[in-house]
């Protein structure tokens, strides 16, 4: 999602400018809208000062490593020179020298991360600005780690639960191209030059390789033209919330998917709100942790329904995505004060159920893939074979 520079009129009157990621403008007006503000003007924000992508490993060392210096009472500019010196990644390493250089100038730690939106998501700069406003940076750095840790875990979850069925699903699919394409017209010759009548099932296989095999050209032209459009979908603001819509409504896989971003949003909200940032803000930071952008769209409303009043059960409960248990322990933390623990323990609920569900799915796709595979192979196979074991006999009744 890009990033936003934005101004908008605060609940007070005053004028407020910041920045945010959002699917396009229309959900970054709901966003501010969440936040009970009007948004006046935005624009999508370049990167100030680098374009440095950082692998999410290398975040993560970062972040321990700050937290142990700082721990140890090793100034925040001595820890960042240090690790700049130490990064695997030269641009990193030119990157954290840079943000020492302004720290050294007299921003804040999250003021100077800030810059940098490609390393430093907004979830992190405002988690850093929480823990310099409240004296406790080394307990939120602990915990960001931990966040980045999880993270990384989650995206391995999803990277199984999206990308493994498509890559099995495809090369399925590819084979049986090629048997159509490639394999089968070889036998056609053969078969054309029969005088016996052939079996149906020979004939429908005879006129399916003919169709692949005269017209592959237009096949795999029409194959990258769905690819083309497929890519362009996903591209488009709108597009690429439609394929998450359909994304979480997978069969086997749709349930992980769904609750994977569910938990993203989850852990989160706990981490902020134990933090000290407000319910309205640490929703609107939250979102932009939630991979899912259909999911991110809904957990907008659910801001804005607090904002108009109701609770954080009833605006969950509203967006149709929560499992029951999950409100339970929802409302028993607002209830008891005690909403960022109930909110990681629905996490680590959510987690064991994506674990549990992506466990299933697999038990469940490999033996079918084995069966259409076989299915579709061997039912090719039997009928050649077949066929030319019926021209054969023929031949050999012609001869006697």
């Amino acid at each position: 999602m890009p990033d936003f520079a934005y101004r908008m009129a605060a609940p007070d009157g005053a004028t407020v400018e910041g920045a945010m990621s959002a699917a396009d403008e229309v959900a970054l007006a709901a966003q501010v809208r969440a936040l009970g503000g009007v948004l006046i003007s935005c624009k999508v924000r370049r990167v100030v000062r680098s374009g440095v992508r950082v692998d999410r490993r290398e975040l993560i060392t970062f972040t321990q490593h700050l937290h142990t210096t700082v721990q140890a009472g090793i100034p925040v500019l001595s820890a960042i020179r240090g690790y700049a010196k130490q990064a695997e990644d030269p641009d990193l390493g030119r990157a954290l020298s840079d943000l020492a250089n302004q720290v050294e100038a007299g921003q804040s730690l999250s003021e100077a991360m800030a810059t940098f939106p490609r390393i430093f998501p907004p979830l992190y700069v405002n988690m850093t600005a929480a823990g310099e406003a409240s004296g406790k940076l080394d307990a939120i750095l602990e915990r960001l780690a931990a966040y980045l840790e999880w993270r990384d875990e989650m995206a391995r979850d999803l990277k199984q639960a999206t990308v493994y069925p498509v890559v099995v699903i495809s090369m399925v699919l590819g084979l049986i191209v090629f048997l159509l394409s490639f394999v089968l017209p070889r036998f056609i010759g053969i078969f054309d030059g029969a005088t016996m009548e052939l079996p149906l099932a020979t004939r429908v296989l005879m006129a399916v390789g003919t169709l692949f095999g005269a017209n592959w050209p237009w096949l795999a032209g029409a194959t990258l033209l769905l690819a083309l459009g497929f890519w362009l979908l996903r591209r488009h603001p709108r597009g690429a919330v439609w394929l998450h819509q359909r994304q979480i409504a997978l069969p086997l896989f749709g349930k992980a998917i769904r609750y994977i971003s569910l938990s993203q949003m989850t852990y989160s909200l706990g981490l902020l709100v134990n933090a000290g940032v407000n319910i309205t803000q640490a929703l609107a930071l939250s979102r932009g942790a939630v991979t899912n952008l259909f999911l991110a769209e809904r957990m907008t409303q659910v801001g804005e329904r607090i904002n108009a009043g109701e609770s954080l059960t009833q605006a969950f409960s509203h967006s149709g995505q929560f499992p029951p248990l999950a409100l339970q322990m929802i409302a028993v933390g607002e209830e008891s004060g005690q909403l960022p623990e109930s909110l990681d323990r629905v996490t680590q609920y959510l987690r064991r159920e994506v674990q549990h569900g992506l466990k299933v799915a697999m038990k469940a796709l490999e033996p079918a893939i084995t069966l259409f595979l076989g299915v579709m192979v061997g039912g090719i196979a039997l009928t050649i074979f077949y066929t030319l074991y019926k021209m054969i006999m023929a031949i050999g009744g012609t001869g006697h």
